[in-house]
C-alpha cells in the first residue's frame, strides 16, 4: 500500500466516524470495514472527494517534527493502523456536535476553534485506545499516533464546509451498503412428461414435476422443445443425481438470460441485430447447434465492425491528441511570453491551463507544465511579496512531490522537493516566530538528501546556500549559537562547491557567511570568527564590481570594516583599525547621503568609532579624534532623537567620549563642556529606552568627566582623574 492510499484510508475512517455530526448514522459494522469505503470511492470515481484532506495530511507529515524521522513504510503502517483504531474507538457524538457548532461560530467570528476540539477528540481516542492496549499492540509511536489523529480531525472539523460538503458521499455510501438484494422469484414446480431416465424422472417428480417445468418455460421464455433439449443435455452429462434439478434451473436461467441479451435493442449494424434475433429464436426452441452457428456469425460480424470502428476511432483519437498537445504547446508559449514580460500572474495561469489541455494520459507533460507554474508562482511571490502566490506554489509543489513519488520519478521528486523547500524558505522569513522557518529547514534537508554532491553540484550548493540563510535567520530569532554554527557550516559547504565564475553566488555565499560569523561572534566573542569574517567579506569584494554591484559592494565594505574594527579591539597595533577606516571610507564613496541617508549615517558612526579607536592607539594623532568628531556630527545630522533615539544616543555618547579625549590635549574647557552637553542627553535616552549597558558606560564617563573637571578647577596638586572609557565601537552590520 502506498502512503497516499494509507492516508486515504485514514481520512475515510475519520470521515465515517464523524458522520453523526451531519446527522448520518452508519452501522458500526459498516464503519469498521475500513477498506471498503476507499474502494467504493475509487469505483465511483469519487476519490477526489477526500483529496484535499489527504494532500494536507501528506504535506504536514512531510514537514512535521513528529514524523520527520520515520520512513515512508513506517508512515504507511501508522496511517493504516490508526484508521482501524479510529473505527474501533470512534469519537462521542456530543464531542462531534460541539466541534461543528464551535467551528461554525469560529468561521463567523474570525476565529478557529475547530482545531482545539480536534485535539480534544484526538486525546480522547488516543487515551481509550492506549488504555485498551491497541496502540502498543499495533507497535505505534505515541506522538505520531496522536499527531495523525489530531490533524485528520482538524482538517474535517476546522471548517464546517468541509464536513458538510462530504455529506452526499457518506449518504450514498450508506445507501449502497444498506441496500438489500431484491427477492428472488420463487422457483415453480413441475414435471415434464418426457422419456427420461428413472433417476432424472424421480428427482423431477420430487421437485414438482410438470408444474416445475412449466414454470421454467414461463419464467425464462422457453419453448417446450427448449426444455426437452435441456433435459436431454442433462441426461448426456455426468451430473450427480442430487444436482439434477439445480443444474436444469441453471441452464434454463442461462438460456433466458442469453436470449434477453440477444434481443436487447442496440445501435449495432442491422445484420448483427438480425443474426442475434435468429440466435435467440434458436435458443428458445432448443436448437443449440443452429444457435451456435449463428452466434459464430455474430462474433465475426461484430469483430469486423469493431475493427472498422477501432480504426476510425484510432485516427480520431490520434488527431484529438495532436490537437490537445498543440493547444498545450500554444498555451505554454503564451505563458513563456508573459514570463518574458514579467507578468508572473498571467504566466502561472497559462502554465496551469497548458497542463489541463494535455490528454489525461500524458501525466509527464502535465507534471512539467505544473512545475513551471509552481516556479512562476514562486517568482511572483518573491518579487511582489505576494503571500497568496507562495501559498499556492507550496500546494502545487506538494502535489508534484506526491505525483513524482507515486511514479518513482527520482529526478522529478528532487526537483519538486527543492521547489517546495524554496517556496517555504521564502515564505518563512516573512512570518513572525520560527515555526515556518523550521518547516523550511526540514524541507531543505529532505531535498538535499535527494541530491548527490558529485552529480548535482550546482543545485547542491544552491540548496546549502538557502539552508544556511534559513538557519541563520532562525538562529538570530531564537538567539541560538548552535543554529548559527550550523548556518556557518552550511555556508562553508555551499562555498566549497560554488564555481568561481558564478560570481553572484560566490558573493552571496561569502556575504552570508561573514554576516552569520559576526552575529555568532557577538554571542561567543573570539578572534577566529572575526578573522574568517574578514576573509569572507574580502572574498565577496574580490568578485563584486564597484560600478555594477554598487549597493552590494558598499555593504560588503561596511561589514568588512565592522569585522576589522572588532579585530582591532582585540589585537595590538593599528593595522586592523586602519583597515577598518579604509573600508568605511570606501563604502562612503558609493553610499551617498542622498541615495541612502540611513546607511550613510550608520557608516559615518562606524567610521567615527574606528577613527576614535585609532586615535587612542596613535599618540599625538589628534587628527584622528578630530575626524571622529566630524563623523559623529555627520551621523547626527541624519539620526534624530524622535525617529532613531538609540542610534542618536549612541552617536551622542561616542561624540562626548571623543570630546573628552581631545580635551585632554587642547582647549579642555570648551571640549569638555561640549562633551557634557552630549553625554547628559544620551544618558537620558538610554535610561528611557532601558538600555542598561549603554547607560552604565555613560554614567561612568560622566563621573570621570566630573572628576577631570574638578581637577581642572582644583589646585595643581590634585591627582589626575582616569581617562574616559572608550566609546562604543562596532555598532552593527548590514545585510
Amino acid at each position: 500500500m502506498a502512503l497516499f492510499e494509507a492516508l486515504g484510508q485514514l481520512a475515510g475512517a475519520a470521515l465515517l466516524t464523524a458522520a453523526p455530526a451531519c446527522d448520518i448514522h452508519i452501522a458500526p459494522e459498516i464503519v469498521k470495514d475500513v477498506d471498503a469505503f476507499p474502494d467504493w470511492l475509487k469505483g465511483r470515481n469519487e476519490a477526489s472527494a477526500l483529496d484535499s484532506v489527504v494532500d494536507s495530511l501528506a504535506r504536514e507529515i512531510w514537514v512535521g517534527a513528529e514524523t520527520r524521522g520515520l520512513s515512508q513504510q513506517a508512515l504507511e503502517a501508522h496511517a493504516s493502523a490508526i484508521a482501524k483504531i479510529l473505527v474501533a474507538y470512534p469519537p462521542p457524538s456530543s464531542q462531534l456536535a460541539q466541534a461543528v457548532e464551535r467551528s461554525r461560530a469560529g468561521a463567523a467570528g474570525g476565529m478557529s476553534a475547530g482545531e482545539s476540539f480536534a485535539r480534544r477528540i484526538a486525546v480522547d481516542i488516543f487515551a481509550r485506545a492506549r488504555g485498551a492496549g491497541a496502540i502498543s499492540a499495533s507497535s505505534l509511536k505515541d506522538d505520531v499516533t496522536l499527531f495523525m489523529i489530531d490533524r485528520v480531525f482538524a482538517h474535517l472539523l476546522d471548517d464546517p464546509k468541509v464536513l458538510f460538503r462530504l455529506t452526499p458521499v457518506m449518504t450514498a455510501y450508506l445507501d449502497a451498503r444498506s441496500a438489500k438484494p431484491s427477492d428472488e422469484a420463487n422457483v415453480g414446480k413441475g414435471l415434464a412428461a418426457f422419456a427420461l431416465s428413472a433417476d432424472l424422472a424421480h428427482h423431477l417428480q420430487a421437485a414438482g414435476g410438470t408444474t416445475f417445468l412449466a414454470d421454467l418455460r414461463e419464467r425464462y421464455g422457453l419453448s417446450e422443445k427448449a426444455i426437452a433439449a435441456v433435459l436431454s443435455l442433462i441426461e448426456r452429462q455426468a451430473v450427480d443425481p442430487g444436482m439434477f434439478v439445480s443444474r436444469i434451473e441453471e441452464i434454463a436461467a442461462w438460456l433466458g438470460d442469453v436470449k434477453a441479451q440477444l434481443l436487447k435493442p442496440t445501435n449495432e449494424d442491422a445484420e448483427v441485430r438480425r443474426l442475434k434475433s435468429k440466435a435467440a429464436t434458436a435458443l428458445a426452441d432448443g436448437d443449440f447447434d443452429t444457435a451456435g452457428d449463428v452466434l459464430r456469425l455474430v462474433r465475426r460480424e461484430v469483430r469486423e465492425s469493431r475493427r472498422r470502428i477501432e480504426e476510425r476511432l484510432s485516427d480520431e483519437v490520434a488527431s484529438l491528441k495532436a490537437q490537445m498537445n498543440e493547444e498545450a504547446r500554444s498555451t505554454a508559449r503564451l505563458a513563456e511570453l508573459a514570463l518574458a514580460k514579467l507578468d508572473f500572474l498571467l504566466a502561472a495561469e497559462l502554465f496551469g491551463e497548458a497542463a489541463l489541455a494535455l490528454p489525461t494520459a500524458d501525466r509527464d507533460g502535465a507534471w512539467k507544465y505544473n512545475l513551471q507554474r509552481a516556479e512562476t508562482l514562486v517568482r511572483l511571490g518573491e518579487t511582489g511579496s505576494n503571500q497568496t502566490a507562495l501559498s499556492e506554489a507550496i500546494g502545487v509543489y506538494g502535489h508534484l512531490v506526491r505525483s513524482a513519488a507515486e511514479a518513482s520519478n527520482a529526478k522529478g521528486l528532487s526537483q519538486a522537493s527543492l521547489g517546495l523547500a524554496r517556496a517555504l524558505a521564502i515564505t518563512a522569513p516573512r512570518e513572525s516566530g520560527t515555526a515556518r522557518l523550521k518547516e523550511a529547514i526540514t524541507a531543505l534537508r529532505k531535498a538535499i538528501g535527494l541530491l548527490t554532491r558529485e552529480g548535482d553540484t550546482k543545485i547542491w550548493s544552491q540548496a546549502h546556500l538557502r539552508l544556511a540563510r534559513v538557519l541563520a535567520l532562525t538562529g538570530e530569532r531564537e538567539q541560538s549559537p548552535a543554529l548559527l554554527r550550523e548556518a556557518v557550516q552550511a555556508f562553508r559547504e555551499a562555498i566549497k562547491e560554488t564555481k568561481p565564475d558564478r560570481t553572484a553566488e560566490v558573493a552571496a555565499a561569502q556575504m552570508g557567511l561573514g554576516n552569520v560569523l559576526l552575529t555568532l561572534e557577538e554571542k561567543e566573542p573570539g578572534t577566529p570568527l572575526l578573522v574568517e569574517a574578514v576573509d569572507a567579506y574580502s572574498a565577496a569584494i574580490a568578485v563584486l564590481s564597484r560600478s555594477a554591484d554598487a549597493t552590494l559592494w558598499a555593504e560588503a565594505q561596511m561589514n568588512l570594516g565592522v569585522a576589522r574594527l572588532g579585530l582591532g579591539e582585540q589585537q595590538s597595533g593599528t593595522e586592523r583599525l586602519e583597515g577598518a577606516v579604509q573600508a568605511f571610507r570606501s563604502a562612503l564613496e558609493v553610499s551617498t547621503r542622498q541615495a541612502a541617508p540611513e546607511k550613510w549615517a550608520l557608516l559615518q558612526l562606524n567610521l567615527g568609532n574606528a577613527l576614535a579607536a585609532l586615535g587612542d592607539r596613535t599618540p599625538g594623532a589628534w587628527q584622528h579624534l578630530d575626524e571622529a568628531i566630524a563623523a559623529y556630527n555627520s551621523a547626527l545630522e541624519v539620526f534624530q532623537i524622535d525617529s532613531e533615539p538609540m542610534k542618536w544616543a549612541i552617536a551622542k555618547m561616542n561624540l562626548g567620549t571623543a570630546l573628552i579625549r581631545i580635551g585632554d590635549h587642547r582647549d579642555k574647557r570648551r571640549n569638555w563642556l561640549a562633551a557634557a552637553g552630549a553625554l547628559v542627553p544620551a544618558l537620558e535616552v538610554f535610561e528611557t529606552q532601558g538600555a542598561t549597558a549603554y547607560a552604565d558606560v555613560t554614567r561612568r564617563n560622566l563621573r570621570r568627566f566630573q572628576e577631570s573637571w574638578d581637577n581642572l578647577m582644583a589646585p595643581a596638586s590634585q591627582p589626575a582623574a582616569k581617562a574616559a572609557e572608550p566609546a562604543t565601537t562596532r555598532l552593527s552590520k548590514t545585510g
